[in-house]
């Protein structure tokens, strides 16, 4: 499914356009959101019409809510399997629960995302695949990939970080990197590892 037909698909559950591109965007880059992060991807005021979205998403069960920070802020947390069904994402492990530390990393890559709408942002490791050997001739075998299972029920999982890729519309491309270790030990072998491929 590209993008667009996943939005469709979401509009018919009862959500406005861009409420439905909103969360599509959401459930492709991270699983949780907050209502800011909401107001500027639609490019509206932080007010009642947000406020009602994030109601009606708990009402109908397709998020969960948390609270943190001593209760002056409140994270959602789309774990619907129906609706990540509708995207063609229905066992997508950002369905399952997750700790606080791990949701505010996802909460700075969906911060990222919001800010440049200029990009086309691809999440599923199937969306990435697809573009990078179909646009830039890279093969299949030299995308980042690791081989899970035994002989007999080996598969390859392509690009297995679960890391947003941006293409801006001149052609360029953006990936998004949460740096969590001072040290930059973790980045320094991601991007070998990325150089290591063929990147």
């Amino acid at each position: 499914m590209t993008f667009d037909e996943r939005v469709v698909v979401v509009t018919k559950k009862g959500f406005t356009e861009c409420q439905a591109r909103f969360l599509t965007t959401v459930m492709l880059h991270g699983g949780v959101c907050v209502p800011r992060q909401y107001a500027r991807f639609c490019g509206i005021v932080h007010g009642q019409k947000t406020r009602k979205f994030f109601a009606k998403l708990v009402r109908l069960q397709y998020a969960s809510m948390y609270d943190c920070r001593h209760n002056r802020a409140r994270i959602y947390h789309l774990n619907k399997r129906a609706l990540y069904s509708a995207i063609g994402e229905a066992d997508s492990t950002l369905r399952r629960p997750l700790t606080l530390n791990h949701a505010i990393q996802r909460l700075m890559v969906l911060d990222a995302i919001v800010e440049d709408p200029e990009m086309i942002w691809l999440g599923t490791a199937k969306d990435k695949a697809n573009h990078l050997t179909a646009l830039t001739g890279i093969k299949p075998d030299d995308l980042p990939h690791v081989t899970v299972g035994n002989s007999l029920r080996r598969s390859i999982r392509y690009l297995p970080d679960r890391l947003p890729l941006g293409i801006h519309l001149s052609g360029r491309g953006v990936l998004v990197y949460v740096v969590l270790d001072p040290t930059l030990n973790d980045f320094r072998r991601f991007l070998e590892s990325s150089n290591g491929q063929g990147w």
